[in-house]
């Protein structure tokens, strides 16, 4: 039963010290929070940066084919034909102008943005084939077989874009393992060098408890708990402000999105539990850390 009192008596140690040192104690907590938070925003953005890859690559195994306005039925045929003559065509759909057109406008009002169709008198969206394939890598093959073809205005497909976005998403992924590094290390200095001036304000007290008896463990583990502490409170704290902070930029964004362009972004909910685990690992962890590291200097007598 010993040790559980000893333990009891250091967390009585660790807030008291807390108390004592309100200021720098506030100090730890917002430094690793700000980390935690910026942390969190890295994290979310390569997540949907990965997410938004997955789901746009799963859209570019067609290849659309935009008709001009006089494309008759015989040169659809030709079109479709020659499409199918490649081996790499799997399914094929006609979409006619007015068709075009009805989605077009009602993704506009369900965007609130259809007074831009205000004052057109005409459609001005092409009658289209679409053309899904069943090999992705011969986008361009087909594209190309069918450009300059009688009745073909353009030929679309999006290996370009996927290209541009995979790069994008590999810098995210460089640059946020970096920033979140970098952040992390800081924070550890912060907390270190709050920690610091913490034992070094009570350095007489602890050489009398060494030379009293007191083990190393008993003198270490109250400051070791302020620091899991400070984690702890600025891991609940940065949690609540990155998730309502994405919960309000969820709301703005993702509907529009989806109707625009068919993607989700992560629901706030499915990443709360995630993210709860992983600020208190780390808000745990630096606080540990940087606990440890100041202790070592003062544990020397």
């Amino acid at each position: 039963m010993r040790w559980i009192r000893q333990f009891g008596n250091n967390i009585k140690e660790a807030f008291q010290g807390i108390a004592r040192n309100k200021g720098m104690s506030l100090l730890s907590v917002i430094s690793i929070m700000a980390v935690l938070v910026l942390f969190g925003v890295v994290v979310l953005l390569v997540l949907n940066m990965t997410g938004i890859v997955n789901e746009t690559e799963k859209k570019v195994d067609k290849v659309v084919v935009y008709l001009n306005d006089d494309a008759n039925e015989d040169s659809i045929r030709a079109i479709i034909k020659k499409a199918e003559g490649t081996g790499y065509v799997k399914d094929v759909s006609y979409t006619t102008k007015a068709q075009a057109w009805q989605e077009f406008s009602k993704n506009m009002e369900l965007t609130n943005d259809a007074y831009f169709l205000e004052g057109m008198e005409e459609n001005p969206l092409p009658a289209s084939v679409t053309l899904q394939l069943s090999n992705i890598k011969q986008a361009k093959t087909v594209a190309n077989t069918l450009q300059g073809m009688p009745g073909v205005y353009q030929v679309d497909y999006l290996n370009e874009l996927i290209g541009k976005i995979v790069q994008i998403n590999d810098w995210v992924r460089i640059l946020g393992v970096a920033v979140v590094a970098i952040l992390l290390i800081i924070a550890i200095v912060l907390i270190h060098n709050t920690i610091k001036s913490t034992i070094a304000n009570r350095s007489q007290e602890i050489q009398i408890m060494k030379y009293i008896g007191a083990s190393d463990g008993y003198i270490r583990r109250p400051l070791l708990i302020e620091g899991m502490f400070f984690g702890v409170v600025a891991g609940a704290l940065a949690l609540v402000l990155v998730y309502l902070g994405y919960k309000g930029m969820f709301g703005l964004f993702d509907e529009k999105l989806n109707v625009l362009m068919g993607l989700r972004l992560i629901r706030p909910t499915d990443m709360l539990k995630d993210m709860a685990i992983m600020f208190l690992c780390i808000g745990v962890g630096v606080g540990l850390i940087g606990s440890s590291l100041s202790l070592k200097r003062f544990l020397d007598v």
